[in-house]
C-alpha cells in the first residue's frame, strides 16, 4: 500500500517494492528515488534493491530516510542511497548502448502499466 509524503509530489511505497536498479531509475525517470541496496555487482554499483519512496523533489525523500531504523553491526551491509532517476552508464557500455537499453527498459515499463511518454 503507498501513502503519500505530500499531495502533490512524492509517494512512499509501504512494504517498498523490490526492483533492479535499471529498472527503478526506467520506472521512476526524472524523480528522486530512495533505493536500499541488496546487491552489488562487481564494480560496487547497485544491482537490485527496495524502493522506499520516488518524488520529484529530493527533500521529499529525507523525512523517509530518517523513519528508517538505524543500522547496527548484526545487520547486512544494505545501504540506503538517495538519486535521481536517470540512464545510468554500466561498466564497459558506450553513451548510446546506454541509452538504448534505458529507452527499451522505460517503453517496456509504461507499456505495462499502460502510460505513454510524456
Amino acid at each position: 500500500m503507498a501513502r503519500a509524503v505530500s499531495e502533490v509530489t512524492g509517494t512512499v511505497l509501504d512494504p517498498p517494492v523490490e526492483y533492479t536498479f535499471d529498472e527503478a531509475n526506467a520506472r521512476f525517470y526524472g524523480e528522486y528515488v530512495l533505493f536500499q541496496i541488496l546487491e552489488f555487482d562487481e564494480h560496487w554499483m547497485p544491482v537490485r534493491g527496495l524502493v522506499w519512496a520516488h518524488s520529484p523533489k529530493r527533500s521529499d525523500l529525507y523525512p523517509v530516510l530518517a523513519d528508517r531504523p538505524k543500522r547496527t553491526t548484526d545487520d547486512p551491509y544494505q545501504p540506503y542511497y538517495p538519486f535521481y532517476a536517470m540512464p545510468r552508464l554500466r561498466h564497459g557500455e558506450t553513451a548510446e548502448e546506454t541509452l538504448s537499453r534505458f529507452w527499451e527498459e522505460r517503453a517496456a515499463i509504461l507499456a505495462e502499466t499502460g502510460r505513454r511518454f510524456a
